[in-house]
């Protein structure tokens, strides 16, 4: 009898020994999969920092090629707007100018003929050119600036549009 409860005690304690072992290995096994799993994560978000850098880098580049087409095209306007308006101002220039011309030959017309006088020299101006020339070659600067105008206007235009 005295047999049994020592054979009871015996396995109990291989029971114990075998459940502290096991417990043992249990925490060593789980430790060495949480750090598996930690590394992994940690890992993980530094990928995703990494992507997030490189996204950040992309849309800043981005950005600046934005600005620089913002501040490129706001120097192309306000340079078109300078320029339309001194083609403004060269437009009603020349409109006086016509009126000019154009009373002048109104009242060339209406003044009379006076009579030639025998025996008497012509009285020739202090210039060396009349006044006729001197008109012309106004219209004639006047057509040549608003050339050189219409061709800068577009050299704008083909610029802008080229951007947009």
């Amino acid at each position: 009898m005295f047999g049994l409860p020592s054979l009871y005690l015996r396995f109990a304690g291989y029971g114990a020994a075998a459940l502290l072992i096991g417990g043992a290995g249990y925490k060593i096994g789980a430790s060495h999969w949480e750090t598996k799993y930690r590394t992994l994560q940690a890992a993980d978000y530094q990928g995703l920092a990494q992507r997030e850098q490189v996204a950040r880098k992309a849309l800043e580049g981005q950005l600046a090629q934005a600005r620089a087409v913002s501040a490129n095209n706001e120097s192309a306007i306000e340079k078109l707007t300078h320029d339309n308006a001194q083609l403004t101002s060269n437009r009603d220039a020349n409109l006086v100018l016509v009126r000019r011309l154009l009373s002048h030959q109104a009242r060339s017309a209406a003044s009379p003929v006076l009579p030639k006088t025998s025996g008497i020299a012509a009285v020739t101006g202090a210039g060396g050119t009349s006044e006729d020339a001197g008109l012309e070659a106004a219209v004639a600067d006047v057509a040549d600036e608003c050339e050189r105008n219409s061709n800068r206007l577009d050299a704008l235009i083909q610029q802008i549009s080229a951007q947009l």
